[in-house]
Formats: structure tokens, sequence, C-alpha cells
């Protein structure tokens, strides 16, 4: 069975205690909130999900005490509001454990914390973004609630089912619908036409051509007769060998300059990779001290887990752009012919801090 399916003796207790002690409420609230919660678990355990969340939800409300708040977000993940029941997870474990029998409310708050660490990964998420327009320009809703600007283009917790995201510019309406299974990492993109006022899906009509003034017949100017050219001279057996090596040759010197160029490809990715990486790093243990629990962060924290992400990417570019360039320019370097003359091209790659190149002569 899964966890927090059924009510064990000692939930009941739990809940017993719990509400029977919790000093915020007075003597009728505390009834009231016993009865709901009894009646809440008895509906849990019995697969009334929604139900049972309406009257834990309302003793939690009357009586915030870990063990209802735990119910509760367990009711809400079982009705398929994994974000609402997240939420509630997190604010369990920031309760005091003082109500009741302290011991057995510290078991709540804990199966609190470890339960919503499972629970995260089954959460989807969804991104919107927006294309032919600035995001301050776009009004964007997400199921009816609207989207600030800042949010766009950034992962948004959902909940698993379908869902409508609506953007509107001007005259045109975009509408897109997406359907979430749990653990789904999707985006939707509002694509809007070039053109402001061109309704959405219609092509702006083609302006009409200036108008010509009616054509003039000239007489063209005569021509000077052409000489004709004489034949052109057989090349003699030399001077084909001559071109043929020079074509050679240049061959090879191209060769030889995109193997350099490799080189230095692979240099400044090293760079670039690096800088990236120690970004990265700095950001990661920025975001371990702040509000992070297990890999998931706050709301807080969004700017600079954007920031993370991007650092992580480029240098992971960085550094697959200086492994290609190193293999691709040792090839070239490898498999060019040997030049036998003085105008064999000169190339150097360099390396400096945050920087990198080609130097020599062509």
């Amino acid at each position: 069975m899964r966890r927090g399916a059924g009510v064990g003796a000692a939930g009941v207790v739990l809940l017993a205690a719990l509400v029977t002690q919790a000093q915020p409420a007075g003597e009728d609230a505390r009834a009231a909130a016993r009865a709901l919660g009894y009646e809440g678990m008895t509906a849990y355990k019995a697969g009334r999900y929604a139900e049972a969340l309406d009257k834990l939800q309302r003793a939690y409300s009357a009586v915030k005490v870990p063990s209802l708040g735990l119910w509760t977000a367990r009711s809400l993940e079982r009705t398929g509001r994994l974000v609402e029941a997240a939420d509630r997870y997190l604010e369990v474990t920031r309760l005091a454990a003082e109500a009741g029998d302290e011991e057995l409310q510290r078991a709540a708050v804990n199966a609190a914390a470890k339960e919503r660490r499972e629970l995260m990964p089954r959460i989807p998420t969804l991104q919107v973004r927006v294309q032919g327009r600035t995001r301050e320009s776009v009004e964007v809703t997400l199921d009816g609630a609207s989207v600030p600007p800042d949010r766009l283009g950034v992962a948004q917790r959902v909940n698993p089912g379908q869902h409508q995201v609506t953007g509107v510019s001007g005259q045109q309406r975009l509408v897109e619908s997406v359907t979430l299974a749990e653990g789904d990492r999707r985006s939707v993109v509002l694509s809007f036409s070039a053109d402001r006022g061109a309704a959405p899906g219609v092509a702006p009509a083609p302006a009409p051509p200036p108008p010509q003034a009616n054509p003039v017949a000239a007489t063209p100017p005569p021509t000077a007769p052409v000489a004709s050219a004489p034949p052109p001279a057989t090349q003699s057996g030399s001077s084909a060998e001559e071109e043929t090596g020079m074509a050679s040759r240049g061959a090879a010197r191209t060769q030889r300059t995109f193997g350099w160029v490799g080189i230095a490809l692979a240099g400044s990715g090293v760079v670039i990779g690096s800088l990236a990486g120690s970004l990265m790093l700095l950001n990661k243990r920025e975001l371990d001290d702040g509000d992070c629990l297990d890999r998931v962060c706050g709301p807080a924290e969004h700017d600079r887990v954007t920031e993370y992400n991007i650092e992580r990417t480029i240098s992971t570019v960085a550094f697959v752009v200086a492994g290609v360039g190193l293999v691709g320019g040792t090839l070239l370097l490898v498999t060019a012919p040997a030049i036998d003359d003085d105008s064999e091209p000169a190339v150097a790659a360099w390396v400096g801090v945050g920087s990198a190149g080609v130097a020599g002569r062509f």
C-alpha cells in the first residue's frame, strides 16, 4: 500500500492528541477540528480523497498542527494537486513541534519533509516562451491566471493534466493547449507574426509595383568589330606539371590552415568552458547555502538557478567544441601533404587569459 494510504491507530492517536492540546484555538474550535479530522481521515482511508481533503482542510484552517497539515497534503496529492501538496508539505515542516505529544508531532514534521522530497520529481514543469514580440508587449495567461513577463521563459511547476496557454498582443490572440503527465518537462512557444497589424495565420498582401513609364524604343549604338583572338598556345608538359604542383601545394596549405584553426578553437573552448564552469560552481555553492532543499529551490532562487543552468550548458558546449576542434585540427595537420618550398604558411596557435587565437602568415 502506498505511504499514507491507510489510517492506523497511531495516526488517530496523533490527531486526537494534537487537536485536543492545540493552544491557539478555543474549546469549540478544537472540538470541531477534532470531529472534522476524524471524518476526513476516515474518508481518506475509504478512498474518498476529495471528501477527505474538504474536511481536513477545514480542520487545518481551524487548528494549524502538523498532523492535520500532513494529512491535508496527502489528500491534495491524491486528488492530483501536486503543486499545492508540495507547498503544504513544506508549510508543515516549518510548523513548531510543540502542541500535543511532542514526539509524535516531530514525527509528522519529518514525514512531511520525506514525502515532499519524494513528490518533487513527479511534479511536471511548463515553460512558456514568446517569439516575434517582446515579453512586455504580450499578455500571457496560463489556465486563466496571468503570467508576469519575468516568468516567461522560466520553467513553472504545474499539476498533471491539460493546460491552456493564451497570448494576446495587439489584435493577435494565440491559444496553445498541452497535456502533461507526472514528471514531464515541456515548453510552449507563442509565435506571433512579424506584422503587428496582421491577423494570425494571414500573410500581408504584397504592395503593388510602382508605375513605370512606357518604354521608348532606342536604336542601339553600332558596335565596333571585334578582332578574333588567336587560339591559345598548347601548354607544354613542364607548364602543366607546374600548375598541378601549385594546386597541390595550395590544397595542402588550406588543409594545414584549417588544422591550426581547429587547434585554436580547442584552446578557446577550454578557456570558455573553464570560466563558465568556475561561475557554475560558484553559483552552486551559493544555491546550496540558500533556500534549496535536496536540489529543490524556492521562488527566491529561480534567477540564480537559471544562471546556473546557462553556465552549465555553456561549459559543456565549450568543452565539446574544444574536443571536436582538437581532434579535427590534429587530424587535418597529420594528414596534410608535405610542402617542399618556402612559401608554406607559418601558423601558430596561442592561448591567453580569457582569450585564444591563431597567428602567422598564410
